[in-house]
């Protein structure tokens, strides 16, 4: 059981008078008292006497009173017991501390020492002399971390042993300066003081007094023009021999403009409008309207500027496609097409035969598109030979993710002949885009063949309507009930009459017999 002593209240402690070493717990005072009553509380102090206690307050006066009345060296202090505050001022000796923070002046309006970014401002600061503790060791700057402008009142900058003064706005060098190591002043030997490979800040005047190059503001003067060649941008107006301007500068923001002729090369971008002729090669585009004809090299119209056409020429174009340049634009060619043999012309000559297709305008009808075919060259066409194609069109079908052949109309020539070079026409579908799968009509001068591709058909139809099979060799890879084919009796022997051409039907899985060649 832990000890405990009397205890009460203030008003409970001092009606009491504690016997010798009683000890008595006052709660309101949060303080202990013991006794000095030596007859057993009869005589003695009532309440106790109160043992000395050591507060906060107390810690603080003895704290101020040491540091108050001590002896330091450079540093007083001053305890402000009401405020309870210490203020400390250094000075007047030798003092040894570490300080974390910023310093300030005493207005604390100016701050010399930023604790934040670790720098020393010195920023209006400097009121004295900035000399360095030894000679010729410390640097102003470094080649990584460089001052920016150097600004001085006075009249020297000493560089070594070497004294650079200023006279008003102007340099003077001392005796025996050098450029590049050339020194200023020695001459070339022509007596003119200018030394090759130099740099020189001077404005060079004429004879008659005008100045030529103005070393202030950089620009050059000409009055009789310039006579040779000229590298580098100019600014101005460039005039001809007779004064006359070729190029105009443009003021107050307008664009230069470039009067005359150009005879050589161009290399670079030309941004603006060309009135004039151009004689030689343009690699590149050309943006923008064009104004006049356009001849070949033997000087043949090509395309007129007076009149809206194309003459006297073909025209060739080597890229995949002519493309409008934009959404809903369209190529549109006009006018009437009253002679024959006039219109647009199609030749594609990359491999034989040669196909060429007309839009033209044959006597008497109406316009519509011819298409010839012929093997040679186009300048010197040659006959042509057994399945020859004459024209062909393809159509094709997005699935989604690409174009796949749907069906094809081909016409090839059937036999060739003087004077006579029937056709054959074939229209199929394609399945599977796959040519060889192809199916449909094929029409010749002897009549209609059906279900057959581009090569021998599975039957024909004769003039009058007739379904004539055709003769096989093989069966159809995959028959259906009902079929009716003709067997030829020796690779395709269905029934029992080798040797002989046989009619058969499919029915229920198999081939049976219906005739037999006698």
């Amino acid at each position: 059981m832990p000890l405990q002593i009397r205890r009460g209240t203030t008003a409970e402690r001092t009606s009491i008078r504690p016997i010798i070493g009683e000890l008595i717990y006052d709660t309101t005072l949060k303080q202990v008292f013991v006794g000095d009553s030596a007859d057993g509380g009869i005589t003695g102090t009532l309440g106790g006497n109160t043992v000395s206690s050591f507060g906060i307050e107390d810690a603080q006066d003895a704290v101020a009173s040491v540091l108050s009345s001590g002896t330091h060296t450079g540093i007083s202090f001053f305890y402000d017991d009401a405020a309870n505050k210490i203020s400390a001022t250094v000075g007047g000796g030798v003092v040894v501390l570490d300080i974390k923070g910023s310093v300030f002046t005493d207005d604390t309006s100016t701050i010399l020492v930023d604790g934040i970014l670790g720098a020393i401002n010195l920023d209006n600061t400097i009121r004295s002399n900035v000399i360095p503790y030894v000679d010729s060791t410390y640097d102003l700057g470094s080649a990584s971390k460089r001052f920016k402008d150097l600004y001085l009142s006075g009249s020297s900058l000493y560089v070594g042993n070497a004294v650079i003064t200023a006279t008003g706005s102007a340099i003077n060098l001392p005796a025996g300066s050098t450029v590049g190591g050339v020194s200023i002043g020695t001459g070339s030997g022509l007596g003119d003081g200018v030394v090759s490979g130099s740099n020189y800040n001077i404005n060079i005047v004429a004879d008659d007094s005008t100045v030529l190059v103005n070393s202030s503001t950089g620009l050059i003067t000409a009055p009789d023009g310039f006579i040779g060649d000229v590298v580098g941008n100019l600014k101005g107006d460039v005039r001809a021999a007779n004064s006359a301007v070729v190029l105009d500068s443009g003021t107050n923001g307008t664009d230069a403009v470039f009067t005359g002729s150009v005879t050589g090369n161009v290399t670079g971008n030309l941004t603006g409008n060309v009135t004039g002729n151009l004689t030689g090669n343009v690699t590149g585009s050309l943006e923008g309207d064009v104004v006049g004809s356009i001849f070949n090299d033997n000087s043949v119209l090509l395309l007129s500027g007076i009149d809206p056409f194309i003459s006297n020429g073909i025209v060739s174009i080597s890229a995949n496609s002519i493309t409008s340049s934009s959404a809903g634009s369209e190529i549109v060619i006009s006018g009437s097409l009253a002679v024959d043999d006039t219109g647009i012309r199609l030749i594609s000559n990359s491999s034989a035969p040669i196909i060429e297709t007309f839009l033209k305008n044959t006597t008497g009808s109406v316009p519509t598109f011819l298409s010839y075919a012929h093997r040679g060259t186009d300048a010197a066409p040659t006959v042509l030979s057994s399945g020859d194609s004459i024209w062909s069109q393809s159509w094709l079908s997005y699935d989604g993710s690409t174009y796949t052949a749907s069906a094809a109309l081909e016409i090839q020539v059937d036999t060739v002949g003087s004077g006579d070079t029937p056709a054959k026409i074939f229209l199929v579908t394609i399945p599977n885009n796959d040519v060889s799968q192809a199916k449909g009509i094929q029409i010749t001068e002897t009549g209609v063949s059906i279900n057959g591709g581009f090569s021998a058909p599975a039957a024909t139809l004769d003039i009058n309507g007739f379904a004539k099979l055709a003769v096989l060799t093989a069966p159809p890879a995959t028959p259906a009930n009902g079929m009716v084919a003709i067997a030829d009796g020796t690779s395709w022997n269905p029934t029992t009459a080798p040797g002989k051409q046989q009619a058969v039907v499919y029915l229920g899985g198999g081939w049976r017999q219906m005739a037999v060649e006698p």
